[in-house]
């Protein structure tokens, strides 16, 4: 997916409401071939989106990032995002 492609995607997403942009970025890993995992936090019913890639993967990147928006925000530089 090239850059012009991804900002049209996050566009798109950014018209969603949280459970519409989850949806979104699980279609996409899944379509990656990826198993992606809901898990449910107990406080602010924030849900994260985990990935766990197959332990024979040699080279592994850590990617982190948050899919909520405030308003007049796109969503993913609202606020930051880190490990």
């Amino acid at each position: 997916m090239g850059n012009i492609e991804l900002l049209a995607y996050v566009r798109e997403l950014e018209k969603l409401d949280k459970n519409g942009r989850r949806q979104g970025i699980v279609s996409v890993l899944q379509s990656m071939g990826l198993n992606p995992k809901i898990q449910q936090c107990p406080w602010l019913g924030v849900k994260n989106i985990i990935v766990d890639f197959s332990p024979d993967v040699v080279s592994k990147t850590l990617f982190t990032a948050h899919y909520d928006t405030v308003a007049g925000s796109p969503g993913a530089n609202d606020n930051a995002s880190g490990v």
